[in-house]
């Protein structure tokens, strides 16, 4: 979603490497191997939805707009929100059950998700609503 952010800020905040997906995937591992877990699917029906809903908020990466930063500004928080609460039940499952190393990975990648949805509100704050205001057209977001 970051390529097609129309905003620098926005961005960089969607982009795989700030928001820490790949730091998250190996964590994952790590607890998977350390469990001695295998898994039957690697998507969920909730994770092929949202990635039906990222696609069609992408569209044309060309197409690049304050609008459509809304857009992306909407579906990214609620991506990265329902990322963390996934992360905050395992790490209190994990905890409950005594695992301490899958809690301590699981609780860090909670953290960077809620320092994600922070810096989004942030940038939506101070650069994205701003500059919808200062847009002065009428605003049509199609947001499901």
């Amino acid at each position: 979603m970051g390529q097609t952010a129309f905003t620098p800020e926005l961005a960089t905040a969607l982009s795989p490497d700030t928001n820490h997906s790949e730091s998250h995937v190996s964590r994952l591992q790590l607890i998977m191997e350390s469990q001695r877990l295998k898994t039957f699917r690697i998507t969920s029906a909730l994770d092929d939805e949202l990635l039906k809903i990222t696609k069609e908020v992408v569209g044309f990466t060309k197409q690049k707009s304050i609008l459509k930063d809304l857009q992306l500004l909407h579906t990214g928080k609620t991506i990265f929100e329902m990322k963390a609460g996934s992360y905050e039940v395992l790490y209190l499952l994990a905890t409950e059950l005594k695992l301490s190393q899958p809690a301590s990975l699981l609780e860090q990648s909670y953290k960077d998700l809620q320092n994600s949805i922070v810096y989004l509100k942030q940038i939506s704050q101070n650069i994205i609503y701003p500059a919808a205001k200062a847009s002065g057209g009428a605003l049509k977001l199609d947001i499901y």
